[in-house]
């Protein structure tokens, strides 16, 4: 059994075929319609053992959702798991779209206006067994760091007024 369903519209293949090239090169299997259902195959047949894979990844744009034939395709993985709990279903949102009500509350990515590294790390990072999201590289927000040179103590008032004046300056 693949790792991954590719589903997608004619529109799309172009994503598709990448999608599915970042998840091989990682060391995954796929199933996609461009590459695996070959001249002379069984449609139906191949479309049946492909929806069998463990996850569907489900390439989002407003072609995907308007095409008869991919609606079958994300149902059947979303039939398998509806409450998510096994992320049957992977969206990954290619292209501005409105998504359907019934797809709205599973959570997907967004490689829209993404460059092409920023987009095969959130793909390799949403299909990750674990979360790869990592606390440990959380850092206080709030304040500079102590280390600045603002709070040395040889800052002088003169300094303090020009920078708060390179601040104001800038922020206009």
């Amino acid at each position: 059994m693949k790792d991954f369903f590719i589903s997608y519209t004619a529109k799309d293949v172009q994503w598709a075929v990448w999608i599915s090239k970042i998840l091989e090169v990682a060391g995954y299997t796929t199933v996609l319609q461009a590459k695996d259902f070959r001249p002379g195959a069984n449609f139906v047949y191949e479309m049946f053992k492909a929806v069998e894979a463990n996850q569907t990844i489900a390439v989002y744009s407003a072609d995907y959702f308007a095409s008869l034939f991919t609606m079958p395709e994300w149902g059947a993985a979303f039939q398998s798991d509806p409450r998510g709990e096994k992320r049957a279903i992977i969206p990954i949102k290619v292209k501005p779209c409105e998504v359907p009500t019934m797809l709205k509350s599973i959570v997907y990515v967004d490689v829209v206006g993404k460059d092409q590294d920023s987009s095969r790390q959130l793909i390799l990072d949403a299909v990750a067994k674990e979360n790869p999201f990592d606390l440990g590289k959380a850092e206080f927000p709030g304040a500079e760091s102590i280390t600045d040179s603002t709070f040395s103590p040889n800052f002088t008032h003169k300094d303090a007024a020009e920078r708060l004046l390179e601040i104001l300056d800038t922020s206009w």
